[in-house]
């Protein structure tokens, strides 16, 4: 199975029904020298939690598969 290398980076969000602002996580590409948005990305709620409490998060490189039964969460871009 063929996997990806993405750069995390982390985005903190308000959300309706929890307090504060929440992480969420989008994954980067490399466009030449500079890193841009390529998408969000939903980990497991285990993961989850351990990105969320990792400070060095955005220095993080994760190899991804593409998982067709996956649930992915669909964030409100504003």
């Amino acid at each position: 199975m063929n996997s990806i290398d993405f750069r995390i980076k982390t985005v903190w969000r308000s959300e309706r029904d929890k307090p504060g602002p929440q992480p969420r996580f989008q994954i980067m590409v490399a466009d030449k020298a500079t890193l841009i948005d390529y998408d969000w990305i939903s980990f497991s709620d285990e993961l989850h939690a351990k990105f969320a409490a990792d400070s060095r998060a955005d220095e993080r490189i994760i190899e991804c598969v593409y998982d067709a039964n996956h649930e992915t969460i669909m964030y409100d871009p504003d």
